[in-house]
This record gives structure tokens, sequence and C-alpha cells, in this order.
């Protein structure tokens, strides 16, 4: 979220840098169609760039059709990226000239690295810009210190005792993310790839030297990992018996090793649920952990797991796994559903009409919403929230429990998410212990 604050910088800057009678202009966010090649026919036909100079920068000595992206920290990784997609625009007819990546923190790698894959012909169009400096030195002044925020702690406690005054009027929805699995010892996404790589070697599918290299050949992206282990897995083969027999390794990994079968996190969603305020439970996890925790109540409530093609019964509480749902007992009608790897994650979000992002929606904008475990660091589930707030009373309406320590600038997290319709409500433990009591707090 404190990245967001560095892109207005950017922008701030580079629209002071343009001359506007040279009919130089700066376009953010810019959506550019690409797939027209042979090439492109099987990946989305929409990429997104961060700003976009038509006319180039005469002050910088930008040429025209500049694309500019904007990194935290600079790696290689990022370049990759950023060659890749200069790649697929000019493969499509763009005539991009090359793409700057302005990167803020320290490099994570040595610029030694970026030149010697420039020996080698790597990178070619693509120029790494230590933004802080260029900063300096056109402006001739360092970027403004954060002050510090002493009174976060006020605004928390307000902002849960009006969440618990909301929760009391009922219409609302809970989303719950892997933090509520993980606080029963279930793995986390990088656990669990790790854990499924893992069975793949063991089976011979690919060796364990390979399998340490998969997640540098993925950009550091998860959900790119994820669709190279499918394909390691397939080895070119595209039947059913294969995609299932991919989805049973998820499930391997998942319920393979030891998890409880609740806790304290678990326990105060089941009470806050079972008040009787809550219409229905978004969840981002596959595992049934939450399922297993309402029927093992002595009141057990009635629920029912929905996915693409499992819709609630009547006078259930609906628990809707936009991702997915994999119970511990073999259910077969879940498991053509399964949103793991980077192609069906897109597949997803880049449909508007998609159940899940119908469901989603609709939660955003016809009820108040909690969000518990998610770190909301996902550009999709951004998008959504912004796309709620377009359409509703552009009021904060909604409330995340979010740890502090985790974001770099908490103040800046806090008012970028005010601005998407969220107010926060911060803890501070970072092993979470102080998350349950607050929860419970709604009730």
């Amino acid at each position: 979220m404190f990245f967001l604050f560095y892109e207005n910088q950017v922008e701030k800057f580079l629209k002071s840098m343009i001359t506007p009678a040279l009919g130089e202009t700066v376009e953010s966010n810019l959506a550019i169609e690409i797939g027209d090649s042979p090439w492109e026919e099987k990946r989305s036909s929409i990429v997104r760039v961060d700003f976009f100079l038509p006319k180039g920068c005469y002050r910088l000595g930008y040429k025209p059709n500049t694309v500019i992206e904007t990194k935290n920290r600079l790696t290689s990784g990022s370049l990759m990226m950023a060659y890749q997609l200069l790649e697929r625009l000019r493969r499509s007819g763009r005539d991009v000239s090359e793409i700057l990546v302005y990167y803020f923190g320290e490099e994570e790698e040595p610029l030694e690295a970026e030149n010697k894959h420039r020996q080698f012909g790597y990178f070619e169009g693509v120029r790494a810009i230590d933004f802080n400096q260029l900063l300096l030195e056109y402006t001739k002044s360092k970027p403004q210190p954060v002050k510090r925020d002493y009174d976060w702690r006020k605004r928390s406690a307000r902002h849960l005792e009006e969440a618990a005054s909301v929760f009391s009027q009922g219409k609302n929805t809970l989303f719950v993310g892997a933090g509520v699995s993980c606080s029963a010892k279930m793995p986390d996404w990088e656990k669990l790839l790790k854990r499924v790589g893992d069975a793949l070697v063991a089976k011979g599918r690919i060796s364990a030297t390979q399998m340490a290299s998969l997640p540098k050949d993925s950009f550091n992206s998860d959900l790119v990992l994820a669709r190279l282990l499918k394909m390691v897995n397939s080895d070119g083969r595209k039947d059913d018996d294969c995609e299932n027999e991919f989805v049973q390794l998820i499930r391997a990994a998942l319920y393979g090793s030891y998890f409880e079968p609740t806790s304290p996190l678990l326990e105060s969603l089941v009470n806050v649920i079972y008040h009787g305020k809550v219409e229905a439970v978004i969840s981002y996890n596959y595992d049934d952990l939450l399922e297993s925790a309402l029927q093992a109540d002595p009141i057990h409530l009635p629920v029912s797991p929905v996915d693409k093609e499992n819709r609630p019964a009547a006078g259930t509480l609906p628990i809707m796994h936009v991702h997915g749902f994999l119970p511990q007992h073999v259910d077969p009608s879940y498991e053509r559903n399964i949103v793991l790897s980077e192609e069906t994650y897109h597949e997803l979000y880049g449909d508007a009409f998609h159940w899940a992002n119908v469901e989603q929606l609709h939660a955003l904008t016809q009820s108040t919403c909690f969000f518990i475990g998610l770190s909301l660091k996902d550009p999709s589930i951004r998008r959504l929230l912004d796309i709620a707030q377009q359409r509703g009373t552009h009021d904060a309406e909604h409330y995340a429990f979010l740890c502090r320590p985790e974001y770099t600038n908490p103040r800046y997290t806090e008012k970028v998410l005010r601005d998407m319709g969220v107010n926060v409500i911060w803890y501070e433990d970072k092993n979470h212990t102080d998350l349950p009591p607050m929860v419970s707090k709604l009730i």
C-alpha cells in the first residue's frame, strides 16, 4: 500500500517535467490492447502499464512512446518482466521505444547482474532508474520524510467500536483469508507450493536441482510458480486425469501433515457467526476448517460450501470458496474449480461476470464486509473494492483487521484503504495472538 504513495510521487514528478507546449502528456495506469500476433492468442489481450509518455519528455531526454514501470525494489526478475513486456508490446506491433523501471528501495541484487545480462544481449530497451536519485537531481530536494503517527491506537479503537455497532444491525459478510487457516497450522501459499513441488520430485517428474531453480524462473511470483508446477505435472498431457492428479497433489499438500481442527481465531469466528448477524462468508481458502468448526459446535449451524457448480441449500449459511474448495473428505463435484495457477487466476478476475466476482461485488455493495486473515495486498481484491466504491455511497463502510508491523508505512496504507471504502483496525502482534479477542469484540 505504501507503494501506491510512491506511484503518486512518480506521477506528480513526471507531470512537472513534461512540456505541454510540445504536446507532451503523461498517461497513468494505461490499458494497451495486444494479442494481434499468433504468439499472443492464448494470453490476455490487455496489458496495463504504470505510465506512458506518447511524446516522450524533452527535459528528461525520454524518447516518444516511452513506458515507465514502478517497482518497490530492483531485482533481475523485475527487469526480466519489463523486458518480456517490451517484447510482447513490440510483437503486437506497438511502437514502444523503451521501458524505464523506476525503483525506490535498495537493489536486492547488485546492478552487476543487469550489466552481465546486457553483455549477452538481454534487457535491450530496458533501463533501471533510481527514482530517489532522479528526484534529487532534478528537484534538488529529497522526498519528504514520513511523520510519526501517534494516534493510530485511538483510531483503531474507534473503528472497532464503530464496527461492533454496525455489525449488530445485521447484513454482514465475512471475508476470510489464509491467516485464518494458518492459525490452525495449515500451510500458507508458499508452503503449499513447496509441498506440491516436493511431491513432483518424489514422483520423478522433476529433479531436486531443477525444482530448486523454479522459484527464480517464475519471476518470484507464486502464481507463475504454480503454473510451472502444473506444467511439470502434466508433461504435455491435457486430459482430465492429469487435471485430477494435480488437484490430488494439492489436497495431499493441504492435509498431508499435522494441522489443528480449530484455533482461537476460528473459535472467535464461530462465535461471531452464531450471533446470527452474518449473511454469508467469502473464503479465499481451499480447506473446510471453518465448516468443520461450525458443525462441531453443539448448535451445529447448517452451512453450504459454494463454488462455481455447487450452490447453497435453502436455510444454510453460504461459505463461498471463490478460489475453489477441497474438503478433507473427497468430493469430486468440487474438484473441477480450483483456482491455483496463474492462468486460472487470470481467467477468474478477467471475467467480470464470473460467479466469484459477482458474489464478491454483491457483498461489497449490499452488505458491511469484515476482512479477517487477509492482507489486502492482492491487486485483484483492491480492484473489486474500487469498483464497489464507485457504485456505492463513497463512504468507508467496511472494516479490515490488519497486522500493523507487516506494512512499511501503515498511515499511508490506512489512507489508501479508506479511499477504497475500508476502515483499518490495527493489531500489533506478528504472531496474531491479539486478533481473536478483537474479532470477538464485534459481538
